[in-house]
Parts: C-alpha cells; structure tokens; sequence
C-alpha cells in the first residue's frame, strides 16, 4: 500500500513546549523542525503544532512550512490542554479526519515509524502507540472515535492515561 493510502485521512498534533513537557526554547526549536520534517515527510495532514511560550521564536522556526500553529492559551492545562488546542484545529482543517498521530518533539521519530502507526491502527481503526523497551507512548495514533475522550482530559491527564484506559485496544509499534 502506497504511504498516501497509509495516511489518507490522518492528521496530526505536533506538541512543543508546554504540552510536550520541556521548555527549554532553543533546543526545542531543533526538535520541532525534526519532528514537523518527519510529520511532513510522513504525509499526514494537517499539521497543527501547539506551541506555547516563547511561541513567537517556534512560529519562526517553522517559517515556510506547510503547517498551522496554534497558542497553548490554557496555561497550566499541559498536554491536555495542548491536546484540545489541536483537535480544535485538526478538526477545523479537516472535519473527516479519521484520526490524528500525536507527535512530540522527543524522542526523535521518522516518517517510517508514523506510516506504520497509521498502518498498524487501519484495519480496525485501533489506538497505535509506538512502543520502547515494553512502554508505550509517543508517537501515538487516536482514532476520530477517541476525540471526545481526549477533549475531555483534565489538567493533569495525558496520553499515557487514555492509552492505559484502552490497554486491550493498543496496537504496539516498535520504535527502532
């Protein structure tokens, strides 16, 4: 299957900043351009990527790229915050989404590995996160049916507490 067959339909949030956990701007900035190259390069669309704070130095860094950012306004909501912020946005830009990837900054991730998360989520329109020595966490795919449980996250929730609410759901991906 062609990787645009692989993707059709899925967006993605690429979290920085506050929402990503770190905030160390310049180190950042690297990071969100390798994450928002990989993304691209992956072929999902949209790309959202919620910035917060410095966030006119990370709308800089993303300067000529096909993406749309958006301000973590909610402060102090971290990654669940974040999260709605780009929902909001994935699905304003593309209200059929079948789902969106959600990517963070770090640890470094490639285009492969998001086609397969796509892929390994496809056929049943699974959750897919990608997996590290036996955890799973980002990179991870929602799928549309699981938008109002990620809006609904509080402020101390993150993906981590809807992949272990649906641990019999999550297709695993090995990240290489």
């Amino acid at each position: 299957m062609e990787r645009e067959d692989l993707v059709r339909g899925v967006g993605s949030i690429v979290l920085v900043g506050d929402g990503a956990g770190s905030a160390h701007a310049l180190v950042d900035e690297l990071r969100l351009r390798r994450a928002v190259r990989a993304v691209l390069d992956a072929r999902l669309w949209p790309v959202v990527v919620v910035v917060s704070d410095p966030a006119d130095e990370f709308r800089a860094s993303l300067a000529g790229l096909p993406v749309a950012t958006v301000a973590n306004a909610a402060r102090g909501a971290g990654q669940a915050g974040a999260l709605r912020r780009g929902l909001l946005r994935v699905s304003e830009c593309a209200p059929e989404a079948v789902g969106v990837v959600v990517v963070a900054c770090e640890p470094p991730v490639d285009a492969d590995h998001l086609c397969a998360l796509a892929a390994a989520a496809r056929p049943r329109r699974a959750l897919a996160a990608s997996s590290h020595d036996g955890q799973l966490g980002l990179p991870v795919f929602f799928p549309a049916a699981v938008f109002p449980e990620l809006k609904a996250l509080t402020a101390h929730e993150r993906c981590a507490d809807v992949l272990a609410r649906h641990a019999g759901e999550v297709e695993a991906v090995v990240r290489r």
